[in-house]
């Protein structure tokens, strides 16, 4: 009777253990999506916030140079929709949840001549359903969300501050687009599954960067070029065009302070 009392108190303690273990790792394997796989590899340059809210209240507060950047695109929409997330966050402690202690993605994108493109990316385990609830309730409360279908997804057209993005959000991933066409990029880029850590180089500047640094910066050459180009006059154009290819991806650690980068 001992004996068989023995095997019982085994088996239960074999279940506790198997049902804690498949909680536990399954929320490991849920914290360790990294928002850089939703980036398109069309990406020029990748800046990845460790801690968003924290960064961005020392750029704001305190950073002469950011100052200056901001009078020029892409900075100058990225610092609006900023400073417009910021009184959002004050106001809606869900939204501050969703980017407490997850890292933020921001990608800088070509767009043709003198154009770029921003995709805002995090990993969260919100329902499409929660983030147009909270952007109708938060962002977007006198306009609320238009959604129009794209593959078997939806991608919403939502007001922010005075400017227009498109959410979708699709397999842990949640992302703000500048334009329609870079959101149907990000669907159809987390539907090839085919991430910036398989292209050469990557992985190893990748490596390199600091887990303490505010932000990482990365710079994808191929794409970069591009966009750099789209800016020279037709003279430059050519001379630049015999130094490439010069790399594959550089990653540089940004820390922030109050005159500097």
């Amino acid at each position: 009777m001992r004996r068989v009392t023995g095997y019982i108190l085994i088996g239960i303690i074999a279940v506790g253990v198997i049902w804690l273990g498949w909680i536990f790792f399954g929320k490991i394997n849920e914290e360790q999506k990294d928002p850089l796989d939703a980036v398109p590899q069309s990406a020029a340059v990748i800046i990845k916030l460790n801690d968003p809210l924290r960064t961005w209240n020392n750029l704001s507060n305190s950073n002469l140079m950011w100052d200056g950047l901001r009078t020029a695109s892409p900075f100058d929409v990225i610092h609006s929709t900023g400073k417009k997330a910021d009184s959002l966050i004050k106001a809606d402690k869900k939204l501050a949840m969703l980017l407490t202690g997850s890292p933020l993605v921001i990608s800088v994108h070509f767009q043709g001549s003198g154009n770029t493109g921003l995709i805002f990316t995090i990993a969260g385990d919100q329902s499409e359903e929660e983030m147009v609830e909270l952007i109708s309730g938060v962002v977007s409360a006198s306009t609320p969300p238009v959604s129009r279908g794209f593959k078997d997804d939806k991608i919403w057209e939502c007001l922010f501050g005075k400017n227009k993005f498109y959410l979708s959000v699709k397999n842990g991933f949640i992302s703000l687009a500048s334009s329609p066409g870079l959101s149907e990029e990000v669907v159809t880029h987390i539907d090839e599954g085919i991430t910036f850590k398989e292209l050469k180089g990557f992985t190893s500047v990748n490596n390199t960067a600091e887990p303490k640094a505010d932000a990482a910066v990365y710079i994808h050459h191929a794409t970069f070029n591009s966009l750099l180009q789209s800016f020279f006059l037709p003279k430059y154009k050519e001379l630049f065009q015999q130094a490439h290819p010069y790399a594959l991806f550089s990653e540089f650690d940004l820390h922030i302070f109050s005159g500097s980068f």
